[in-house]
C-alpha cells in the first residue's frame, strides 16, 4: 500500500506526523495513534478518554465559576469510521431569507402581546410574541408614512406622511377613510383621541385635527410641537422651549390655558429645544398625563442627575425617578391605552399610583410598553441605514427578540459576511459583516431553524472574529477592539475598545478566542504578538511572539498547546515554542489578487493529530483562499486542500469533513459534496449539520443524511 492509499482509507501521512512509514504505527484524523501510543508532539494523550471539549463536539457538561465562561465539562471526542463519514451527504432543512428593510417605529397595540412595526417600504407587520410566527400585514409597501398609532380599542391604525392622514382598519388591514388633505397641515406625527372620534398628526410648525367619521378638518393650531392628545373634546400640546410649555386648547383654539408643571425644589426642566436627545415633553395617549425630564440643579446650573417625570394634565407631579447613565436617549414611553407610563426602567400605573422596575428596558428598549408593563419595545441600531424592531420581557433575559435578519441591501453585500459561527450546544449563532458601521448579530437558533430569531445586535464594531465560551454562557466578539457578552442574551460584560491610532505597522485589527476549557482567552494584539489572559480575572499571563499580525489562535482538546495562525505552535505548561525553530515577523499584506489576509487562521483537527491552516494572500491567478493541513509536532506539511477556497474553513465534530464556502471535503478521500453552490460562508453545527450564508443574504441549513 503506497502513502496516496493511506490518506485515501483515513490515515495521514505519518511521515509527516512523526516520521513513522505508512505500514508501520499510523495516525488518523479519528483521533490518537492506531496502534495506542501516545500523542503528538511530546502532549500525553488524554487520560482514559476523558477529553476536553473538541471543535465543533458535543455540548459541554457543567459550566465553571459562576459569573463567568467558565470550564466546559469533559466533552468525549467520538471518532468516526471514514468509510460511514464518506456516505454522509446535507438537504437544506430550514432557511431565514434576509431582511431588505429598516424598522422606524415599534409600538404595541392597545390589545394583545403582538408587536406593530413600520418599515421603510411603508409596509406594518403586526409580529406575534411567538418567534417564527407569521407577521401579519397592516399594510403592503409603497408610499411610506413616518407614524403610525392604534385606536385606544385597537380596532383601527393611523398613518402620516407630510400632513396626510389615513385610517386603515386593523382586522382587514383596508382603508377606511383618507382625512381632507389641506397644505397648512404639515404633521410626521399622528394620534387618536381617546375616544377615538378624533385623530392628530404635528410636527414642529403646525398641529391639525380631523373628525374619523368623515375626514372633516376641525382644527388647525400653529406651534413648535413636540406632542399632542385629546380628551373629552380638550387637546393637549407639548412645545419645546426653554423651558418647555404644555398648553390645554378647545378645539376652535379660542380657549387655551398653559399648563404649570409642579417642579420640585432643586429641579429644574431643562431646554429641550437645545438638547435633542430628549426630545421634548410626551402626552399620553388618552390625553390625561405627559412625561418628560427634570433635572439637578447646583448653583442654578443643571449638570447632575436627570429624572423622568409624570405629570398629570393638569400639571400635578405624578413621580420622578433616576434616569440610569445607559438610557440617556428618550427614556419616555407610553402603553397603547396610555394606562402605563415607562419612565427610564420604571413603570407607572396612572391609576393605582404604582410602580416598579422593568429590568428589560435598556438604550434600544425604550419606545413601547404593552398593557401589562411586561414586554417593552424599541428599534435596535443594526448599521447606519438600518434598524430592527426588537422586545425583551421583565425578569427573563433569555427572551430578548429582534425582529428580522441578515441584511440584504447594496450595502451589505454577501461577500462581506466575515462572521458565522455556532456555540458548541447548538443553541446559540453569531453572524457579523466587515461594514465598518454595522454590528454582529447574536441568534437564538430554534429546533425548527427557519423559526430562529437574533436576540441582539452586539456593539462590537468591525467584527473579524467570534469565539463562544464551551459552556456557551459567554460569547467573545472580536475586531476593532474586544468584547465579552453574555450569550443568553447579548448583554455586554467586558472588553477592551480599540485604541485611538492605528499603528504605524498597520496592524489594526485584534482577533480573540477562548481556549478549549475556558481557562484562557487568547487575544491579539496590534502587532505580531498574541496575548494569553486568564479568563477569571482578565489578567495578561504572557505575550507570546508571532509572525503575523492579525493572527488568530487555537487551542488543542486538553489546552496543553496553542497554535498560531503564523503558523507556529507553543506549549502551555511554560510557553515555550514548540514550532518553528525562529520566529521571524512578517508585515501585514495582501496578496496579489488584492485580498488582504484578515482571514488568516489555524486550527487543531477534533483528534490533535494535525493543524487546518488557511491564508488569504494567496498569489495571482489563485481563486479565493489556501487551505492545508499540517502536522501539529513540527509543522510539516501533511496534505494541501486545492478543493476547498472560501475565506474560513471548519472542521466536522468527528474530523472527517471540512467545509468551505459552498463545498464540503472529505479528508480521508479528498472527495467533495457541493451542498449548496449559492453558500458563500459555512460551518459544522455540532450535530453535524451544515449552517451556511448564500450569496442573498439567507441564512440557511443543512441536516446531515444518513
Amino acid at each position: 500500500m503506497d502513502n496516496r492509499t493511506c490518506i485515501l482509507v483515513g490515515t495521514l501521512a505519518t511521515a509527516a506526523l512523526g516520521g513513522l512509514a505508512c505500514n508501520g504505527a499510523r495516525f488518523s484524523l479519528l483521533g490518537g495513534r492506531q496502534d495506542g501510543g501516545g500523542g503528538t508532539g511530546g502532549v500525553p494523550a488524554p487520560d482514559g478518554g476523558a477529553d476536553t471539549a473538541a471543535i465543533g463536539g458535543a455540548p459541554a457538561g457543567a459550566g465553571g465559576p459562576a459569573g463567568q465562561g467558565g470550564q466546559a465539562g469533559l466533552v468525549k471526542f467520538v471518532p468516526v469510521d471514514p468509510k460511514i463519514s464518506r456516505l454522509w451527504r446535507w438537504q437544506a432543512c430550514g432557511s431565514i431569507p434576509p431582511t431588505t428593510a429598516s424598522a422606524l417605529q415599534a409600538i404595541f397595540p392597545p390589545t394583545g402581546d403582538a408587536l406593530a412595526v413600520l418599515y421603510d417600504d411603508g409596509r406594518v407587520l403586526l409580529h406575534p410574541r411567538q418567534e417564527g410566527a407569521a407577521p401579519k400585514m397592516l399594510r403592503p409597501a409603497g408610499g411610506r408614512p413616518t407614524s403610525i398609532a392604534f385606536s385606544l380599542d385597537g380596532a383601527n391604525l393611523a398613518e402620516v406622511a407630510a400632513g396626510v392622514v389615513r385610517l386603515r382598519d386593523v382586522a382587514t388591514g383596508a382603508t377606511v377613510r383618507n382625512m381632507k388633505v389641506n397644505g397648512s397641515c404639515t404633521g410626521d406625527a399622528v394620534r387618536f383621541s381617546a375616544e377615538g372620534t378624533h385623530v392628530l398628526a404635528w410636527d414642529r410648525q403646525s398641529l391639525c385635527v380631523w373628525q374619523t367619521s368623515d375626514g372633516a378638518l376641525v382644527g388647525q393650531f400653529a406651534g413648535n410641537f413636540s406632542s399632542a392628545g385629546m380628551k373629552n373634546g380638550r387637546i393637549l400640546t407639548a412645545e419645546f422651549g426653554n423651558p418647555p410649555i404644555v398648553k390645554s386648547w378647545s378645539l376652535g383654539g379660542l380657549d387655551q390655558t398653559q399648563v404649570t408643571l409642579e417642579v420640585p425644589a432643586g429641579k429644574r426642566l431643562p431646554d429641550v429645544s437645545t438638547t435633542p436627545a430628549q426630545g421634548g415633553l410626551w402626552i399620553s395617549p388618552r390625553g390625561d398625563t405627559f412625561s418628560g425630564p427634570l433635572s439637578d440643579v447646583v448653583n442654578g446650573l443643571s449638570p447632575g442627575e436627570t429624572f423622568a417625570t409624570l405629570w398629570s394634565a393638569d400639571g400635578t407631579l405624578l413621580g420622578s425617578f433616576r434616569i440610569p447613565d445607559t438610557l440617556a436617549f428618550n427614556p419616555y414611553a407610553y402603553s397603547g391605552s396610555g394606562a402605563l407610563a415607562l419612565l427610564g426602567n420604571e413603570v407607572f400605573d396612572v391609576a393605582s399610583n404604582t410602580h416598579w422596575t422593568n429590568t428589560a428596558v435598556d438604550d434600544e428598549l425604550l419606545s413601547s410598553i404593552d398593557e401589562t408593563g411586561v414586554l417593552v419595545a424599541g428599534l435596535s441600531y443594526v448599521d447606519q441605514l438600518h434598524n430592527m424592531a426588537a422586545t425583551g420581557e421583565n425578569g427573563n433575559p433569555s427572551a430578548r427578540h429582534l425582529f428580522g435578519s441578515l441584511l440584504q441591501s447594496a450595502d451589505t453585500p454577501s461577500i462581506s459576511q466575515t462572521l458565522l459561527s455556532i456555540s458548541p450546544d447548538g443553541s446559540r449563532l453569531a453572524t457579523g459583516t466587515a461594514n465598518a458601521a454595522g454590528y454582529p448579530l447574536l441568534w437564538r437558533v430554534a429546533a425548527d431553524f427557519s423559526a430562529s430569531a437574533p436576540v441582539r445586535t452586539v456593539g462590537q464594531a468591525l467584527p473579524m472574529e467570534v469565539s463562544f465560551s464551551p459552556s456557551t454562557r459567554e460569547v467573545l466578539f472580536s475586531g476593532d477592539g474586544w468584547g465579552i457578552y453574555s450569550a443568553d442574551d447579548g448583554t455586554y460584560l467586558y472588553g477592551v475598545p480599540p485604541p485611538p491610532d492605528v499603528p504605524e505597522t498597520g496592524c489594526w485589527s485584534s482577533t480573540a478566542r477562548f481556549s478549549s476549557s475556558g481557562r484562557w482567552l487568547a487575544i491579539g494584539k496590534r502587532g505580531a504578538q498574541m496575548g494569553l489572559v486568564a479568563r477569571n480575572d482578565l489578567h495578561e499571563i504572557t505575550v507570546l511572539p508571532i509572525a503575523h499580525c492579525e493572527s488568530r489562535a487555537s487551542f488543542n482538546r486538553d489546552d496543553s498547546l496553542v497554535a498560531m495562525s503564523g503558523p507556529e505552535v507553543y506549549r502551555t505548561s511554560d510557553w515555550s515554542l514548540v514550532w518553528p525553530a525562529q520566529i521571524i515577523a512578517e508585515p501585514p499584506r495582501s496578496g496579489q489578487n488584492g485580498i488582504r489576509d484578515f482571514f488568516r487562521d489555524a486550527q487543531f483537527a477534533p483528534g490533535d493529530q494535525a493543524l487546518l491552516v488557511s491564508r488569504c494572500d494567496v498569489p495571482a491567478g489563485v481563486s479565493g483562499c489556501a487551505h492545508e493541513l499540517r502536522a501539529v509536532s513540527d509543522g510539516a506539511l501533511i496534505q494541501k486542500l486545492p478543493e476547498i477556497n472560501g475565506t474560513r474553513a471548519r472542521f466536522s465534530g468527528e474530523g472527517n469533513w471540512i467545509v468551505s464556502g459552498n463545498t464540503a471535503l472529505h479528508v480521508p478521500t479528498s472527495e467533495t459534496v457541493v451542498f449548496d453552490p449559492a453558500a458563500t460562508l459555512s460551518t459544522f453545527a455540532p450535530n453535524g449539520d451544515i449552517i451556511a450564508v448564500l450569496a442573498d443574504s439567507t441564512l440557511a441549513r443543512y441536516c446531515r443524511t444518513p
